[in-house]
């Protein structure tokens, strides 16, 4: 293979494993367009690849079963393993068989899929909680891959790291790093590229860079691993850089760039903005497109760099936008050119604008184009619940145009705290929005948000209530506690919000309800109402009464009141085991539902054998109805004429 000028990164661990992140698309697309040699890899999904393996699972089991008691939790593991390595062709082949050529896999396939990639990814250091960047650097430092031979996620990426240098061999390796939960990963995979390869240079970007490079850039012990941070859109960073590795351009001709070998205090960065209208269209070529997690094939766009509205005090990206002044968003003509680029060119009827804020009047005028030229799409949204949305004229173009799926910032109910965070919009109008999407037959996904400022009980109650009445009609992408991210209003000025921020090093997240601890920011504090534990518990609280409808999780029930029978079937992924419950080795008969990670004790009346429930009793047959109403099981009646 041709030595590769500059190789980017998507690195793990996220949870970002539906379609390619888009940042690698459009900075290989940039590069090729200058005539770099530019390749791209995305390490999150050929991770998984990778963990989801018979080999893996079996290791994985051996482990449970050395262990001398297994409780509750632990059946359920090794329920789970032992039903992905017998189901394992089954699930593999839709979801990663590269001969498909369209994908036809069912939710229950990918579920499981994440499910056991999750299982195994569970313990491992790539995928532990952080609080201290400080301290997440000493553990690189002092981490050698040869003290976790234990760790099976990090030797997987540690020889993932080995044969791609191998065979790349790259001048320039670029990792962009969106999420928090991959910094962790990403410093590992610099430190194995320098050890490897000390000539290849290194350079981190992204948006936790651009939040955390003040931070970074002092560690002194960085500059072992890696030579330099991007601050901004990468994609003439990039290029300038090819140029001067090369000896073509000086170093201070490479914008929005901190060289981490040169002194924090004298450094100063070149600072260069792209018009988004010149970018060409996004390139995913060598992407594994038919792998992803999903059960189609999908890709982004975005259609703005930033957010036209900028005021929300909690948003880092907004805040940006406002400070900077660096808002621009692409030309109707533009979008509908780049969609209809993507559909002519790969297998896929889905793209989703992943926007920070999606401007809705600029979409259908772009989707109205790729429609009169007689294209059939859908199209996924992010934006804000505004004002537009109350014309269900409007809402159903956009539905006719193709757009079925909307991810919105919801955060909560009360007027008041809206305004607080400056949110700009009113929440009177979300009852007749919400009706106005699901009568256009647009799916509509709420962020909810708890921990509000001087936020009260009676608030975050009539917020539950609201999304209580409305769960047969919306769905829940993001349930979180406020963060106080870096460079936000929040940050800036804690007391205007009631707040006290406490500290800049011990850091603050969602380990309870957001993949690899979701949004990171300053810890701070309460000044006055409940504390934060309070605040927590209410967030607890309207999770576990809220149902939404359209999430993936929410298993349909169906309802057989006037049907007595006495034996069920279990569904093939519902396994009847024992586990102690205490250390006297009491044990108990339980139920699991590995799809929907539900277990039930079984009562003494019921009989079990093998994946049959059977019993004579009216109490029993109450618990066998209402496994069949959970769609557990089937009447073993149904299931005799379905055989």
């Amino acid at each position: 293979m041709t030595k590769v000028d500059v190789l980017t990164l998507f690195p793990p661990i996220s949870e970002a494993r539906f379609f390619p992140y888009l940042s690698l698309p459009m900075l290989t697309s940039y590069l090729m367009d200058k005539n770099i040699h530019a390749d791209q890899k995305d390490m999150n999904i050929e991770l998984c690849h990778k963990l989801f393996h018979p080999k893996i699972f079996r290791s994985h089991l051996e482990k449970i079963n050395n262990k001398t008691s297994l409780d509750i939790a632990d059946q359920y593991r090794k329920s789970l393993v032992l039903y992905l390595i017998e189901q394992y062709h089954a699930l593999y082949e839709p979801i990663f068989n590269t001969t498909y050529d369209e994908k036809q896999t069912h939710r229950s396939e990918t579920v499981f899929v994440r499910r056991g990639i999750e299982l195994i990814l569970e313990g491992s250091l790539l995928t532990k909680h952080r609080y201290h960047v400080e301290e997440m650097l000493e553990e690189v430092n002092t981490l050698h891959i040869d003290d976790v031979t234990d760790d099976v996620p990090m030797q997987v990426l540690h020889l993932m790291v080995e044969s791609m240098l191998d065979e790349a061999k790259p001048n320039i390796v670029a990792i962009s790093i969106p999420y928090y939960s991959q910094l962790f990963p990403s410093l590992m995979m610099a430190k194995w590229i320098k050890i490897k390869s000390p000539e290849t240079f290194v350079i981190l970007g992204g948006q936790q860079l651009m939040l955390r490079h003040s931070t970074l850039r002092k560690l002194p012990d960085l500059s072992r691993w890696v030579d330099a941070i991007g601050t901004s859109s990468g994609e003439e960073t990039l290029s300038m850089l090819h140029h001067y590795v090369k000896g073509e351009r000086k170093k201070e001709e490479v914008p929005n760039i901190i060289w981490i070998h040169d002194d924090p205090e004298e450094s100063t960065i070149y600072q260069k903005k792209m018009n988004i209208t010149d970018v060409p269209p996004p390139n995913f070529t060598n992407l594994p497109l038919k792998k992803y997690l999903s059960d189609n094939i999908q890709f982004a766009l975005i259609t703005c760099v930033g957010c036209y509205w900028g005021k929300c005090a909690f948003c880092s990206y907004g805040n940006r936008s406002k400070f900077e002044h660096h808002y621009q968003q692409k030309t109707a003509s533009q979008i509908a050119k780049e969609c209809i680029h993507i559909l002519d060119l790969y297998p896929t009827h889905r793209i989703n604008f992943v926007d920070e804020n999606t401007n809705l009047k600029l979409i259908c005028k772009a989707l109205k184009i790729v429609y009169d030229k007689g294209y059939r799409a859908t199209f996924s949204t992010r934006n804000r619940l505004e004002d537009i949305l109350l014309d269900a004229t409007f809402c159903k173009t956009l539905s006719q145009y193709g757009v079925v799926q909307m991810s919105v910032g919801y955060e909560t109910n009360s007027q008041r705290l809206l305004n607080m965070m400056n949110k700009g919009v009113n929440s009177d109008n979300y009852q007749q929005i919400i009706d106005n999407l699901h009568e256009a037959g647009i799916e509509i996904r709420l962020s909810v948000m708890g921990g509000l400022p001087s936020e009260t009980d009676e608030e975050a109650l009539a917020s539950e209530q609201f999304l209580q009445a409305n769960e047969n009609k919306i769905g829940i992408d993001v349930v979180q506690m406020l963060v106080m991210e870096p460079d936000t209003f929040l940050s800036r000025n804690p007391e205007q919000y009631d707040l006290q921020q406490t500290s800049t090093e011990q850091l603050q997240g969602n380990p309870d309800f957001s993949y690899g601890m979701g949004r990171v920011g300053y810890s701070f504090s309460y000044e006055s109402g409940a504390a934060h534990d309070e605040r927590l518990q209410r967030l607890y609280r309207l999770v576990e009464n809220v149902n939404p409808q359209f999430n993936d999780d929410v298993p349909n029930e169906s309802h057989h009141k006037d049907v007595v029978q006495e034996e069920i079937q279990l569904k093939d992924w519902v396994k009847i085991t024992k586990a102690e419950i205490d250390e006297q080795g009491t044990t108990i008969s339980i139920v699991i539902d590995l799809l929907f990670e539900r277990i039930f004790q079984i009562p003494d009346e019921i009989d079990c054998c093998e994946q049959t429930m059977r019993s004579t009793s009216p109490e029993g047959q109450q618990y066998l109805q209402d496994l069949v109403n959970m769609n557990m099981a089937v009447f073993q009646s149904q299931h005799m004429q379905t055989t």
